[in-house]
């Protein structure tokens, strides 16, 4: 049963979405993300959200953070969205280029983690991951955590981190196995040889 708020929601967010997805696509991300805001928090729902462009439609990620019980409301609430021309709406953050990750984390943070490298350790069928980078030095471990979350996050997509990864963590010395394109393309075919 669809609630009376998340009804509201899509009502709402229907009635200016071709509004809003001009601004997205437009540039104008300030107006939609302030719009967006209000919407949700009228609805009772606090969540973080991003707003992008994909293939001529605007983008709506609504992100639980790793928050599991945030997530499946997330997902009961997109799982409810109408029909909503010009919009792609996704309950958790998506995988992007590389190169796009990159400069997220650079825009964000200020430093740029291009050269990274990185190690893994499997523990129970969960990853453990240490992010190498010469900058992190500039960072509290707070922020070095919170770092590395959202270069996963945009790089592997945060839906497959919230199911295949434990912890991160960074330093400021030493060196990785593997590289970021490596470490992507290890942990996404890890993911898709274990649903077979």
């Amino acid at each position: 049963m669809i609630s009376d708020a998340t009804k509201g929601f899509w009502q709402e967010f229907d009635a200016s979405s071709e509004v809003l997805a001009k601004n997205v696509i437009g540039g104008m991300h300030r107006e939609a993300f302030q719009h967006i805001e209000t919407l949700l928090q009228k609805n009772g729902f606090d969540f973080c959200f991003e707003l992008t462009s994909e293939g001529g439609d605007a983008v709506l990620a609504l992100t639980p953070e790793g928050n599991v019980d945030v997530a499946q409301r997330i997902e009961n609430l997109v799982q409810a969205k109408p029909d909503i021309r010009g919009w792609r709406v996704y309950a958790h953050r998506q995988r992007k280029p590389l190169s796009d990750a990159l400069a997220f984390v650079r825009h964000i943070y200020g430093i740029d983690v291009a050269d990274a490298s990185f190690d893994l350790m499997l523990t129970f069928g969960l990853y453990r991951i240490t992010m190498y980078c010469g900058d992190l030095n500039e960072l509290t471990t707070g922020e070095i955590c919170g770092l590395v979350e959202t270069l996963l996050d945009h790089a592997i997509g945060e839906k497959l981190v919230m199911s295949k990864v434990e912890e991160v963590s960074g330093r400021a010395s030493g060196r990785g196995q593997f590289s970021l394109s490596e470490l992507v393309q290890r942990l996404t075919v890890d993911s898709t040889e274990k649903k077979r």
